[in-house]
Parts: structure tokens; sequence; C-alpha cells
């Protein structure tokens, strides 16, 4: 949907804004996922408009979903509304003004307090920058985690550690990789005296992928090494 709003043209960009606004108010709670999912998909497109286009249609679905769950309580729709949060959270460190100033404007209408969504929504950000450090505009996911690292890197490490193991276990070679990549960007800027108190768990992770028949997690687990033995 996010090409519709990503038009070089602003009167072609404000119509077909109108249009998703009218498509997300009618079938934003029956089709979320469907409407969430190529949205997402967005926001590590190279193209910035693109990228726009998806926040602007994600802060809409964000009031949907907002307005519903004021009355209600549905865990699917709470997943979607945290997952939306967490793509929102990403954009704040776009190195283009338009969709970071977007994200943030965005994020500011819905969140007062950043500890507490994160903590709530870390989940799907790690796996948001799992996805996303492999996509076509993977720089925005690495100043994502970077920043991440550095402003809240040892409240939430640990479990950041819980859910890359979750991923490592799964069949997905691309999450796998994906996961050393994120955890290089967090051995760089984490202390080393902290990074100790997870010496095992760390040894564990990283020979899990050393030995991988994939070459591409190998060479992943490599960038790992050459920062923290």
């Amino acid at each position: 949907m996010a090409v519709f709003v990503s038009d070089e043209d602003e009167s072609i960009r404000n119509a077909s804004l109108q249009v998703q606004k009218i498509l997300i108010g009618n079938f934003g709670l029956s089709h979320t996922e469907m409407l969430l999912e190529p949205l997402f998909d967005g926001l590590f497109e190279e193209s910035w408009r693109k990228r726009n286009g998806s926040l602007i249609l994600i802060g809409e679905m964000l009031n949907v979903l907002k307005s519903f769950l004021y009355d209600n309580s549905d865990t699917e729709k709470e997943d979607c509304y945290y997952q939306a949060l967490m793509g929102v959270y990403i954009i704040k460190d776009d190195e283009v003004d338009m969709p970071r100033e977007t994200a943030f404007k965005v994020w500011n209408e819905y969140i007062d307090n950043t500890p507490k969504t994160l903590k709530i929504g870390l989940g799907t950000l790690v796996k948001m920058w799992v996805r996303g450090i492999k996509q076509p505009a993977s720089n925005i996911a690495l100043r994502s985690i970077t920043n991440f690292a550095i402003k809240y890197g040892e409240t939430y490490f640990a479990d950041v550690l819980d859910y890359f193991d979750e991923y490592i276990n799964g069949k997905d070679d691309m999450l796998k990789s994906g996961v050393y990549d994120v955890l290089v960007e967090f051995l760089k800027k984490l202390q080393q005296a902290y990074l100790d108190k997870f010496k095992e768990q760390l040894r564990v992770l990283i020979d899990n992928g050393l030995f991988s028949s994939v070459q591409e997690i190998r060479r992943s687990v490599v960038k790992c090494l050459s920062i923290y033995v």
C-alpha cells in the first residue's frame, strides 16, 4: 500500500493517502495483519518516500487499533499494535529527515513511556531488527540497534539474548544469520566486563553458529568472534 503514498507528485500522494485512510478505517480490524505486513516491509525500502508512506499508514492503523483496544481485550490485536509501534521506533533512527520526523510525531502521539513500551514490545523489536538487517535499507536497522544498545543495552540485553535463542533454534537461516549480525552491534557497544556476565550463554550462542553448514551464518559468527572472545 505504501507505493500509493510515495509518488513524487504531491497531489497524487495526497489523493492516495485519503484512499488508504478509508481502506484502513473500514478494514483495519477485520484484516489487520494483511494490511500491516506490506507496511512493515515498506519500512526497510531504500526509497525514503516509501518508508515515509508506510509510517503514515501505520499511524492510521495505530489509531484504529488503539480505539478498539480501549474498550476491548484482544491478544492478537494488541500484538499487532505493538508490532506497529516497534516499526515506528526503528524509523526514529532513519537518516533521512522526513521519515524520521514522521516517526517521532507518530511515536509521541501514542507513547509517553518509552522504556515501558520497549519492554512490552521487545520480542517484536528484536525480530524486526533481525529481519531488517537483511533488507535493502539495512542501515536503518543498524542505526536503531546501535542507539538502543547505547541507551538501553545493559537494561535489556539478557532479554535480547533469550529472543536470540528462540530464533537460533528455528529453521529460518536468514533469521539465524541476522541474529549474529544484530549481536555484533551489541558487542561493539557494551562493555567487556558487562558482557562477561553472559559469557556461557554467549559461548553457546556463538558455537551454535560457528559449526553451521550455512556459510553466511558462519561469516556472521566470525564477526562476533572478532569483537568478543
